[in-house]
């Protein structure tokens, strides 16, 4: 699954502390204790293998894999870390509330129990002179995975930094889409950039190899792309392109791909890769992926409006079925790149080296993305020996792009008619938060049907008579209100308070 994976479910963790199901069994500071384990179950598991027990050595590699996100679940729903933070940090640390650097506090059992299950992996399962090599590789791939979450956590702190923008950003949902919008875009725009600092990469030196992968890119139209060495101690043979516009195009080479492949070998993985973006399967991704979060936010938003629980079900079962879906695609994807390379190259028997070099004992091993090497392979051949195979796949994906575009294209039309109906009571309610009661009395009138809950409150509000109210002042209607028995008023005085924050 890969860090960010497991970053994701160590979020959802907390995401279930939230809804409820914390409990504090032990003080936090007992999550210490837990720590070792990752190296009894690397001891446990070293064990198993060397008496001859693969079946148990494989669960128990296993378990200790995803034992940090497990021993997270531990500290954060039995041992209270949420609601320790909370009280360190003197504020309440959420995910559902604005997010600041408190919110990384949150993550920091299941960071301490990852690195120590990295540990554990490189002193049991690595030969001591690649251990160093092996452990600094995935603690930089932990960190890749963990940039996405400190970018947006900064985005959002530097922004919280105005109260009116923060507010606008919380309850005006146009604001937010743009907010949201524009972090998933720098995020696209700067992941060629930030890839190359967070992973050690080189630029590719001079040399045959160099110039057998220019020399396609200029004979192919693709232009000049930057050609980077990915330095993963040899452990990993993989390339990849990255970059979504024509200059920020970037594709990284492995050191293990290069010291396997010769310079032909390594032009045909390029003209896979090249592949990749002249059929625009990254767009395509992204296309499929924006359509399952949006359509699944507003079947969650219509149909557990009110049931936060439920409505994040609902988006996870989405999102689960993208997941699934995109196995499938992704698959197809990686077939098409390697047509496009047996249309540049015009034969196949280079490709087809290349891959079962790399493929190597693993060839008939598929992944979760890609078809096994044999596959990739069979499908090759049969391409060459067919032109109808690869017509029949360039079909396929020519209508999932088409469904997914239109998918899309819904998805966007539904939220923006959503967001457009729901702007002027947005705008009521961040002046409610802003205290800026007159204006939202002024904003109220003009709109036809507003909740009643919302116009009691804005009524109420609008008889302080200024802008800017102070949150002590509110509260002492609030008072004022509980002291003569009306209780309905103080019902609403005290909601005004707390959207005073």
């Amino acid at each position: 699954m890969g860090s960010l994976g497991h970053a994701v479910l160590a979020l959802s963790v907390l995401a279930a502390a939230e809804a409820g199901f914390e409990h504090e069994l032990a003080p936090p500071w007992s999550l210490v204790l837990l720590v070792p384990l990752a190296h009894a179950l690397a001891r446990l598991a070293e064990h198993a293998y060397v008496r001859g027990r693969f079946r148990a050595g494989d669960w128990l590699h296993r378990s200790l894999v995803v034992s940090p996100v497990a021993l997270h679940a531990v500290a954060v729903l039995g041992c209270g870390w949420r609601t320790s933070v909370s009280r360190w940090t003197g504020a309440d640390v959420s995910l559902l509330a604005w997010p600041d650097l408190g919110v990384l506090l949150l993550l920091a059992p299941w960071l301490l129990f990852e690195l120590a299950a990295l540990h554990a992996r490189s002193r049991t399962f690595v030969a001591r002179p690649q251990r160093d090599a092996w452990l600094g590789f995935q603690v930089r791939m932990l960190v890749a995975g963990l940039v996405p979450i400190v970018l947006y956590v900064l985005a959002a702190a530097i922004v919280g930094t105005s109260e009116d923008a923060r507010v606008a950003v919380e309850e005006i949902g146009v604001f937010h889409a743009i907010f949201a919008g524009g972090l998933v875009l720098a995020l696209a725009l700067g992941l060629p950039y930030l890839l190359e600092h967070v992973w050690e990469t080189a630029p590719m030196p001079d040399g045959s190899q160099r110039a057998a992968v220019m020399a396609l890119a200029r004979e192919s139209g693709f232009g000049a792309p930057r050609l980077r060495v990915w330095r993963t101690g040899n452990q990993v043979a993989n390339a990849a392109i990255v970059g979504l516009t024509k200059n920020s195009r970037t594709v990284l080479f492995s050191d293990q791909l290069l010291a396997q492949l010769p310079p032909r070998e390594l032009a045909a993985v390029f003209a896979h890769e090249m592949g990749h973006a002249v059929r625009s399967h990254v767009p395509l991704f992204i296309a499929w992926v924006l359509a399952a979060f949006l359509l699944g936010d507003l079947a969650a938003r219509t149909l557990f409006e009110d049931d936060p629980v439920l409505a994040g079900l609902v988006l996870l079962a989405f999102l689960g079925a993208w997941f699934a879906g995109f196995s499938w695609l992704s698959r197809r994807c990686e077939l098409q790149a390697d047509l496009h390379a047996l249309d540049l190259l015009g034969e196949t028997h280079t490709l087809i080296g290349a891959l079962e070099r790399v493929g190597g004992r693993l060839r008939d091993v598929a992944g979760w993305r890609h078809f096994s090497v044999s596959d990739r392979v069979r499908f090759l051949e049969h391409a060459q020996a067919d032109p109808e195979v690869a017509r029949r796949l360039h079909r396929t994906i020519r209508g999932a792009s088409l469904l997914g575009s239109l998918l899309l294209l819904a998805a966007l039309g539904l939220h923006a008619a959503r967001l457009a109906r729901d702007l002027p009571t947005d705008r009521v309610r961040a002046d409610l938060r802003l205290g800026d009661y007159q204006s939202a009395a002024l904003r109220a009138e003009r709109i036809d049907g507003l909740d009643p809950e919302l116009a009691a409150a804005v009524r109420l509000a609008g008889t302080l008579g200024s802008d800017g109210v102070e949150k002590e002042r509110v509260e002492r209607e609030a008072r004022a209100a509980r002291a003569r028995g009306d209780d309905a008023a103080a019902e609403v005085w005290e909601a005004l308070a707390g959207l005073r924050r």
